[in-house]
């Protein structure tokens, strides 16, 4: 899990409110009910957040994020992915239609295909989960064609994990 190489580790229930949007996951492991996410890039961390000595967002170097999953992981975790294709005109419509699918990719689907480089998680929106977790807003990237998609974890602690801050603001 690398937890112990970490400067910074801090929990959503911390208060601690990390922005991952534009963030891209480039490796996923699962150990026992632990997800883990590498984030090479970083995430944003908030100017409220006690662990951000700066007044305005800043990033942070290379990051993960590790969901403690509230029970077995193909079933924590949840990817819905988004197929977006159009009908051709015929009789009864006058013009193509826009129309969606969505296929769930099994949790080692994803982590095989990000850990292997063909696909790469983006993430875009959090919205705090129902009940206990998130769902986010994703895209997955491949060689071929971006596919929006929601992420849903049901966990029962997130831990952000980083070793410094960035001089520069994130915006």
């Amino acid at each position: 899990m690398e937890q112990n190489r970490w400067k910074f580790v801090s929990t959503a229930e911390d208060g601690v409110s990390p922005s991952l949007h534009d963030c891209y996951v480039t490796r996923m492991e699962l150990v026992g009910r632990e997800l883990c996410l590498f984030i090479p890039d970083g995430f944003t961390l908030m100017p409220e957040d006690p662990l951000n000595p700066y007044d305005e967002p800043h990033m942070t170097g290379p990051s993960q994020v590790i969901y403690s999953l509230s029970y077995d992981p193909e079933d924590a975790v949840t990817l819905e992915r988004f197929h977006d294709f159009y009908l051709h005109p015929i009789r009864l419509f006058h013009s193509a239609q826009l129309c969606t699918t969505v296929s769930r990719p099994p949790l080692r689907k994803l982590m095989e295909q990000i850990n292997r480089g063909t696909w790469r998680l983006e993430f875009v929106s959090k919205f705090t989960h129902y009940d206990a977790g998130y769902l986010y807003e994703c895209y997955i990237h491949t060689d071929k064609k971006t596919y929006r998609c929601y992420f849903t974890l049901d966990c029962r602690q997130t831990r952000f994990c980083w070793n410094e801050v960035e001089a520069e603001p994130a915006w």
